[in-house]
């Protein structure tokens, strides 16, 4: 699985063929993806099918081959768990949270310190300092991952690339914030 050159954006994302022009066989490090995120809805996890279990078992292999860091987002907490919903404070504490954050874990195969528990904006006009932290602290954590992995080798720039279901967003991070974020479908 090598580099394609140049960031598309908006086709769909299929593993590129060593005859395609834009194949590069030993992407530099700045051309690589740098972190993948997995994002689950909490409120489907025991819907998850087979089929797409098995969708994330192959890419999971794939990248874990690279050695890129993968973390999971566990998203819409507080409408799977009422105890959160009253109060954010208690997603760490929330058993039925830490079933699904376990559950989660093993059927991705994502280390239990690499899933984060989010509460996600719907309804909501104005910003809960609690909402953003889940949301902040989950985000330092996977810069940190990308970071580690690419160590003191690239200058700014951060590839992260979040998938759920059957889309996937590429975005570049920089110490000021994101730079580009790019959709794609799968």
């Amino acid at each position: 699985m090598g580099g394609g050159g140049g960031g598309g954006g908006g086709g769909p994302i299929q593993s590129i063929q060593m005859n395609d022009p834009k194949y590069t066989p030993d992407p530099l490090l700045g051309d690589r993806v740098h972190c993948v995120v997995y994002l689950i809805n909490c409120c489907q996890i025991s819907v998850l099918t087979e089929e797409m279990l098995n969708k994330y078992k192959n890419l999971r292999r794939r990248i874990s081959n690279k050695e890129i860091p993968q973390v999971a987002i566990l998203t819409h907490c507080d409408e799977a768990c009422p105890e959160v919903e009253k109060n954010l404070t208690n997603i760490f504490w929330s058993k039925y949270i830490s079933k699904m954050m376990n559950e989660v874990s093993h059927k991705l195969g994502i280390p239990l310190n690499c899933v984060f528990p989010v509460v996600n904006y719907s309804t909501q006009v104005e910003t809960m300092t609690n909402m953003d932290v889940l949301m902040l602290s989950s985000f330092k954590h996977m810069i940190n991952f990308a970071g580690d992995f690419i160590g003191e080798n690239i200058n700014s720039e951060i590839y992260i690339c979040f998938c759920f279901y059957e889309t996937c967003y590429n975005m570049t991070v920089a110490h000021s914030g994101i730079l580009h974020m790019s959709l794609y479908y799968h």
